[in-house]
């Protein structure tokens, strides 16, 4: 044991070079690409907030609302999580148009800041050569490059967030205590104002430091019980605010309603023909089976058809006072239009769903993403009656919920738990190389016949 202890400060040593290495050459490359990088949403809102509107939306932009143009009118939303808005606000205040250049440097670091994080997190979940190899092929891949330069997005600070988080969920386990309770329910409660899919996270880790001791422990309830309360304080001034603004409970963002209504009826008519979202018009394109369907959705022009096709069949439906409604309160309309269908049909929602996990991890993606996702599966495999990587599992399953729910379009949705994948996905190679290691040392050490 002894013999190997130097070697892991050289190990980390020499991980940290080649991160900062192709930190230099991502950014490198990225000099004449970051003035292009959209931040859509979260950018509008940020430049409100940059022209003293506050956190809002221009009338002819904001979602659930026929555009009301050439009116310079500012209505609140809470159509996005707070925490990147603020953040490219700031930059943006502070740096002007080099701000958009600060945003993008910033999302690389993040991504070679999570690298680092998943070697730890592999040193705790599995093995510290687990923890680098992972961390390495996060940094290099392209997919992930490309959604730190090319948008604005909350993806990268979000993937961090969630990998420190698991860093801590781990620690509360082996040693749990109430300051670990409370720093991970600060972490976690942090990441759902980045990112609000992270919310299902807190329940997942409070059930997992619940039910993952046997026999079962006083302190770990007591544990879980902080990381609950810490979250919910952390998200609670938002929550009132909204409140404040809109009459609703609405705990980070808006959206949840017309994503499930928009990923149920709306996505399952292109597909089904017995499936009618409203009547007259019909879908605005059609798609062979449900898989097709999400994959053809993450095409601007089909995912913009949709997108019209759901608000105008909530119009037809004619709620009484709908017109006078805020942004929050036609987001329920959505939601109990979305429940509904999955109420009447249960086969059909069911089918959507697996197709929309599918999807998630799978369907639609470049081959090194569905290579990951297929390791991460095997990985599972071998690994989920350990409790480390079941809370990997358990917060990558929490996070693609909401997605199941609503629709996987984008890469920078599945990003968040792209580290988690890549610890799962590359524990397998890693446990076989080095068992194949020390089968082939055992057998050079072989005493001569």
């Amino acid at each position: 044991m002894e013999s190997v202890n130097p070697q892991r400060p050289l190990l980390l040593g020499a991980f940290l070079v080649f991160l900062l290495v192709t930190m230099v050459w991502i950014l490198l490359g990225a000099r004449d690409r970051w003035s292009q990088a959209q931040g859509y949403e979260m950018e509008m809102i940020a430049q409100s907030l940059v022209d003293g509107h506050g956190f809002s939306f221009n009338v002819e932009d904001r979602w659930l609302f026929r555009p009301r143009e050439g009116l310079h009118e500012y209505a609140p939303t809470a159509w996005q999580e707070p925490v990147y808005p603020l953040l490219i606000g700031a930059a943006f205040r502070f740096l002007g148009a080099r701000g958009r250049l600060a945003i993008v440097v910033g999302q690389v670091v993040f991504l070679v800041l999570t690298s680092v994080t998943l070697y730890f997190l592999g040193r705790l979940a599995f093995t510290r050569w687990t923890g680098v190899l992972a961390g390495s092929l996060l940094v290099l891949l392209p997919s992930a490059q490309e959604a730190a330069l090319n948008y604005l997005s909350n993806a990268m600070l979000s993937g961090l967030m969630i990998s420190i988080a698991a860093c801590l969920a781990l620690r509360a386990l082996r040693e749990p205590s109430v300051p670990r309770g409370v720093l991970l329910g600060a972490v976690l409660g942090f990441s759902a104002l980045t990112h609000a899919a992270t919310l299902a996270l807190v329940p997942a880790a409070c059930l997992l430091l619940v039910v993952s001791s046997r026999p079962f422990r006083p302190l770990l309830g007591k544990t879980a019980l902080a990381t609950l309360l810490t979250a919910v304080a952390v998200v609670s001034p938002w929550a009132v605010r909204n409140w404040a603004q809109f009459g609703r409970l609405v705990p980070v963002r808006t959206g949840l309603g017309f994503n499930t209504y928009l990923g149920n009826p709306i996505l399952a008519e292109t597909f089904l023909p017995r499936v009618e979202a409203c009547p007259g018009g019909g879908p605005p394109w059609r798609a062979r089976d449900a898989v097709e369907a999400i994959v053809q959705s993450r095409s601007r022009p089909e995912r913009m058809a949709l997108f019209d096709r759901a608000v105008s069949c909530v119009e037809r439906l004619a709620v009484p006072g709908y017109g006078e409604m805020n942004e929050a309160e036609r987001d329920g309309v959505y939601l109990r239009a979305g429940l509904r269908f999955v109420l009447l049909e249960p086969a059909s929602s069911s089918r959507l769903a697996c197709a929309k996990a599918v999807a998630f991890f799978y369907s639609g993606w470049t081959r090194s993403l569905r290579l990951i996702a297929l390791l991460a599966a095997a990985g599972c495999l071998i690994t989920l009656p350990r409790a480390a990587p079941r809370i990997l599992v358990a917060f990558t399953v929490a996070f693609a919920a909401s997605y199941v729910v609503g629709l996987p379009c984008f890469y920078r949705y599945r990003y968040p738990v792209e580290p988690l994948l890549l610890l799962l996905a590359c524990h397998a190679p890693v446990t076989a190389g080095m068992g194949g290691a020390r089968w082939f040392r055992r057998w050079v050490e072989r005493p001569a016949p």
